[in-house]
């Protein structure tokens, strides 16, 4: 018998094998494998990490980097209106190369964008993750979260409530702390182990919790209006506005040592808001006639350090960088080293900014909130969004993620998502997965 000659051409669409050694038959046999082509789109982006105060680093590459082409109007969701999920006529086509996926990575909440990136429980539409409302709640403005919680003040109720992270539908929260000492409440923080938060009132307090409730102290009494908050587990930082002070005190505290003035010299600003920390330094924005100064001090107290201006909002520290917002009054993001000065200051967003106030970082992207219009997002108003942009910005700012938000605030991020708090009569905890 003469052998067969063997021929094997291998296409996206089509195998064609005739085998050696079998009847003719056989060698006729025609395998065709379709559909294995996918279009290459957008990154669905970047542990646990600290909240607002204290990036988290950047989270461990894709397992498969394969993505669905954005969404028609540039990987928006609108949380105002209900999802789309449509899919593109072609949404079914499974991902080219090895046969290991073969969802709809348009439409599947499971594999949305890409195989195996799972929206938590949001919406796959257009291959982009939705928003999710994890607790309904009521004049919050902070937000924290811990490998476990997200963290808010429901100022309606006065509590400092909790829900986990890993819910993926709209939960009952659970109360930290409540009654007199979660009164008022501008600012909460965790560091992991505890939960902190401000008082704001004329002779206000600092307070702090374990999770459970449990170990409620009084770090502090008698502050000018304490306003944002932030700790790194050794050392608890607040801004008191009504006196021009950025103070500190240590986690351990029972209340019986008095806090130190980090600023009590050298400073330049007249009223501070937005705090981070690290284990080093202490940084701040703060109000100055006609504008605004980000700046920092070392933990010991000291020489004050001016990184930027144009801000007397949001302010956030990673591994690298500090990054800070410049309100209404000038509606852009901020980059600079931790040792940088004002000449070293970057823009890293700006463009159709209104109002950009909360911002944090994963350690690679930075992610802000803009409340969305001049008098920055009063109740009623869907004109709020929230954003996401590489460390050292880009060209032009991309489109929001999410948009059609209600007096978006506070915004924390880990490994796998975002959380930020919304406003008006009744506002909502929301998470977006990354």
């Amino acid at each position: 018998m003469r052998p067969h000659i063997v021929v094997l051409v291998i296409s996206s669409r089509a195998v064609v094998a005739v085998l050696v050694g079998m009847s003719l038959t056989a060698c006729a046999l025609v395998t065709s494998l379709s559909g294995l082509e996918a279009t290459p789109g957008a990154d669905a982006g970047p542990a646990a990490a600290a909240p607002t105060e204290a990036g988290s680093p950047g989270d461990a590459p894709s397992t498969d980097d394969r993505r669905a082409p954005p969404a028609p109007d540039g990987g928006s969701i609108d949380a105002s209106a209900p999802p789309d999920s449509t899919a593109p006529s072609d949404a079914s086509a499974p991902v080219d190369g090895p046969a290991v996926c073969t969802a709809d990575v348009y439409g599947d909440p499971s594999n949305c964008g890409a195989c195996g990136h799972d929206c938590q429980g949001g919406a796959c539409s257009a291959g982009a993750c939705g928003p999710v409302t994890l607790a309904v709640t009521h004049g919050s403005i902070g937000i924290a979260i811990d490998s476990t919680y997200v963290y808010w003040a429901d100022n309606e109720a006065g509590a400092i409530e909790k829900i986990s992270k890993s819910l993926t539908r709209e939960g009952t929260p659970s109360t930290v702390a409540s009654g007199a000492p979660t009164q008022n409440v501008q600012a909460v923080a965790s560091d992991g182990t505890y939960i902190y938060w401000t008082n704001k009132t004329t002779s206000g307090q600092v307070r702090r919790a374990l999770p459970t409730g449990a170990a409620l102290t009084t770090l502090a009494s008698n502050q000018s209006q304490p306003d944002w908050i932030a700790s790194n587990g050794t050392t608890v930082s607040w801004t008191n506005q009504g006196s021009n002070q950025v103070m500190a005190v240590a986690v351990t505290s029972d209340g019986g040592v008095a806090p130190t003035q980090l600023n009590a010299t050298g400073e330049n600003g007249t009223v501070p808001a937005g705090i981070a920390i690290d284990a080093v330094n202490v940084y701040y924005a703060t109000k100055t006639t006609g504008g605004g100064l980000a700046e920092s001090v070392p933990l010991a107290g000291g020489a004050i350090s001016q990184l930027g201006s144009a801000t007397y909002v949001g302010i956030a520290v990673d591994n690298q960088n500090v990054y800070w917002t410049g309100g209404a009054s000038n509606p852009s993001v901020y980059q600079n080293t931790k040792t940088g000065s004002p000449a070293t200051e970057q823009t890293i967003a700006a463009g159709a900014l209104v109002c950009p106030l909360a911002v944090t970082s994963d350690g690679t992207n930075v992610y802000f909130v803009d409340q969305g219009t001049s008098a920055c997002g009063p109740p009623g108003s869907d004109a709020g969004a929230l954003y996401r942009v590489p460390i050292g910005g880009g060209a032009t700012l991309p489109p929001p993620i999410v948009a059609g938000l209600n007096d978006p605030q506070g915004i924390a991020v880990d490994g796998t998502a975002i959380y930020w708090v919304t406003g008006g009569s009744v506002g909502a905890v929301m998470k977006l997965a990354k």
